[in-house]
């Protein structure tokens, strides 16, 4: 296909392209998307030679699975080295939160939905509070209370929480 030449009519060789993509070897797994997915390899009909050997039910279905198994274990492998380097990733990143018992916090509510709101979530506030930090559960969840209603907010991540800074502004804005 010339790109020059063929501008307007690239729709047609998707079914080519969606082939090409699905039978290439993937990177990490060596094995095509098509062989993961169906066992075996994709046969294009422009090859002359399909390959067809006589082979018995039960070898065929030992082969099968064996070659299944064989793939799926490559992709959970595939998929924990990924997570483990997201995680790496994510961790030098991160910051631990510095809450401690006493501390003031806001507490991020996001509005779900603007009809329920009644008005628009990007102008609405996003952080509430005052909270008291009255118990750390672990390195990086806390249990709050509201100090107005006495009502008690459990497991509450600190990404959800923001230490509190009183300011002059904040007497002149409630």
């Amino acid at each position: 296909m010339d790109p020059q030449t063929n501008i307007t009519t690239w729709d047609e060789h998707l079914n080519e392209f969606q082939l090409a993509y699905n039978s290439s070897p993937h990177d990490s797994t060596k094995l095509s998307l098509f062989s993961a997915v169906f066992g075996r390899e994709a046969h294009v009909l422009a090859q002359h030679d399909l390959g067809v050997k006589p082979v018995s039910l039960v070898g065929y279905h030992s082969s099968i699975k064996e070659m299944l198994s064989h793939a799926h274990s490559l992709i959970q492998l595939e998929n924990l080295r990924s997570q483990a380097g997201n995680a790496i990733t994510y961790n030098q990143h991160c910051t631990a939160p510095n809450f401690v018992i006493g501390n003031q916090v806001l507490i991020k509510f996001p509005i779900l939905s603007n009809a329920a709101a009644g008005r628009s979530a990007k102008l609405s506030p996003s952080l509430h509070g005052p909270f008291l930090v009255v118990r750390s559960i672990g390195a990086d969840r806390f249990d709050l209370l509201d100090p107005v209603s006495n009502k008690k907010h459990t497991n509450i991540h600190s990404e959800w929480l923001k230490k509190y800074s009183f300011r002059n502004e904040d007497i002149s804005s409630s």
